[in-house]
């Protein structure tokens, strides 16, 4: 090989050994050079947003001697319940079984009473749209035989939009922030360097009693207020350049 030959290959190898290098080291050999003067921020912000749905929980629970007897009268129960969800305007697409069980209780046990009892239970989920009719669904359910009504939660059905609004305010904090730390170290922000989007939650309204209503019994449908507003949270990390 001739002396040209020898300098090109050296060439080659020496770009191979450096783009392995910095491989190994996590970076990108593509990405553009890091600023050597940047500033790291955290920002989090949380939005308001009016809610558009309502969670409940319903449970429905009967005993009797044999297992087959008791998953019978739990089943009719909760037909009756589902039908009374139906003519109080719930739709069919917005129940949801979460469960159906048979146990096998002993009770008293280990004395002359001892004895073995089959619980069936079932519990449903419905999702309702219309805010106002809460307190008229609940007492629906619960006169038609439903024994438990709990998890009553609110909450927007879809959080993109509040996704974003939120994350725009989580962005303009991290400017003010760094914009903050940069005055006080005498330099100014230039430019963002690059955008983590961090951890994201909606936190539903729980609402907290239901103590209100009571299983078999006819009554008024004590009131449920929906809150304004329920919370979208996001974090954002953002580097910056300064100068």
């Amino acid at each position: 090989m001739n002396k040209t030959g020898w300098v090109a290959l050296v060439l080659v190898v020496g770009l191979v050994v450096g783009f392995a290098a910095r491989a190994v080291a996590g970076e990108d050999p593509g990405s553009a050079p890091m600023p050597a003067q940047t500033i790291t921020v955290t920002s989090t912000a949380s939005v308001g947003t009016a809610p558009d749905e309502a969670v409940i929980e319903f449970g429905m629970r009967s005993e009797a001697k044999d297992s087959a007897t008791a998953y019978a009268d739990n089943g009719a129960k909760a037909d009756a319940v589902l039908a009374a969800l139906l003519d109080a305007g719930v739709t069919k697409d917005d129940v949801e079984t979460q469960s159906q069980n048979v146990d096998r209780d002993v009770r008293d046990r280990k004395t002359p009473n001892e004895h073995t009892v089959y619980v069936a239970s079932t519990q449903l989920s419905v999702t309702l749209h219309d805010l106002e009719a809460v307190s008229n669904v609940i007492a629906a359910a619960v006169n038609a035989g439903a024994d438990s009504v709990r998890g009553l939660r609110f909450q927007v059905g879809d959080q993109t939009a509040a996704r974003q609004d939120a994350l725009g305010v989580a962005v303009h904090g991290a400017r003010s922030k760094a914009d903050a730390i940069a005055a006080a170290a005498g330099a100014s922000v230039a430019r963002v360097v690059q955008v983590r989007e961090g951890s994201s939650s909606s936190q539903p309204y729980y609402y907290r009693s239901l103590s209100g209503f009571a299983a078999g019994v006819a009554a008024p449908a004590p009131q449920i207020v929906a809150p304004e507003t329920v919370s979208t949270q996001v974090t954002v990390t953002v580097i910056w350049a300064i100068g």
